[in-house]
């Protein structure tokens, strides 16, 4: 598979960097116009600012073997709590039948039943699940999926989400910003969230205590 981890700026190039832009994702559709098919993940996300806050995404686009990278990005309020709750997840893309991909869901599944990219099996059981020929196994891997079979009933599962324009966070909610894959697959995040929280909890603890002193100096004995 051909890795390209860099900083995809062919579809961000016409966006200001100092403006967010309202959809990001238009830009990479018409970027990927041609392409038979594609997938955007969902792949980070921070913000920065205390006074004023700024919202940036980071997103892995995958076509065929190809997977390409972005740097952040900078994207709207409204955008970013669109979407905030699908970290690590498909939240755009194409099928192989040209037809787009609306609903978010793990990135692998938009691949499963494409004999293109491989084939069910039974495992010791007799349990169906997914396997990815060769080349297309390292898909999961940099897409962040890696270690997961998909059965034949999580695949249904999914199915029924994207025809009622769900999203699919897996039988056991375990995808997503909420989901405990995520969690353990994308520690960097969470330290950055959490170290967010408390930063700003100790700004407004601050902030209060500077507040009741000023009072106090200021209005001490007022009416007195």
């Amino acid at each position: 598979m051909k890795k390209l981890l860099i900083p995809f700026l062919l579809f961000f190039f016409a966006i200001g960097c100092s403006e967010a832009p309202e959809n990001p994702l238009l830009e990479i559709q018409r970027a990927y116009k041609d392409k038979p098919s594609y997938i955007v993940v969902l792949d980070d996300m921070k913000e920065d600012g205390n006074v004023f806050t700024e919202y940036y995404q980071k997103y892995k686009i995958a076509s065929g073997e190809q997977v390409a990278a972005t740097d952040w990005q900078k994207v709207n309020e409204e955008f970013y709590r669109k979407t905030e709750n699908f970290l690590g997840m498909t939240i755009w893309g194409k099928d192989a039948t040209g037809k787009p991909i609306t609903s978010p869901a793990p990135p692998s599944y938009s691949y499963v039943g494409n004999p293109e990219y491989g084939q069910w099996k039974n495992d010791s059981s007799g349990s169906s699940f997914w396997e990815f020929y060769g080349k297309y196994a390292m898909l999961s891997n940099v897409l962040g999926f890696a270690g997961n079979l998909i059965y034949r009933n999580n695949y249904n599962g999914y199915r029924q989400s994207q025809m009622m324009g769900r999203p699919f966070y897996g039988v056991n909610n375990q995808y997503g910003t909420q989901g405990r894959f995520t969690q353990r697959s994308k520690p960097s995040f969470f330290q950055r969230r959490q170290a967010r929280k408390a930063s700003s909890s100790f700004t407004r603890s601050t902030g209060r205590n500077r507040t009741s002193s000023y009072r106090t100096r200021s209005f001490g004995g007022f009416g007195k």
